[in-house]
């Protein structure tokens, strides 16, 4: 009964998949939003999205100290979609990362 909240979905999905072959990893990221009303009268509706991501690590050591290199693409499709009202979200981005221990 009365209005729903504002930037609530009424059905979300996340999900992740990892898969790991010696030292790499590979994985996905999918997540789905459904639509839900931007303002607190019900006035404005943000539409559906669903962003997809994939990515690998690759595990390895150098003088005995272990080292992870990263690789993400996020947003694969580079799909155009509000977070909120007036907030785009990201377009499609690369990653590329090293992790050390010492």
């Amino acid at each position: 009964i009365g209005n729903k909240l504002k930037d609530k979905a009424e059905k979300q999905l996340n999900m992740n998949l990892e898969y790991k072959i010696k030292k790499i990893k590979l994985f996905s990221r999918l997540t789905h939003m459904s639509s839900r009303y931007a303002n607190e009268n019900n006035s404005k509706k943000l539409d559906v999205y669903t962003i997809a991501s994939i990515g690998s690590s690759y595990y390895t050591k150098v003088k005995d100290k272990d080292i992870k290199f990263n690789f993400d693409i996020k947003n694969i499709f580079n799909k155009k979609y509000f977070i909120d009202s007036d907030t785009h979200g990201e377009s499609r981005s690369y990653f590329f990362n090293m992790i050390m221990k010492f």
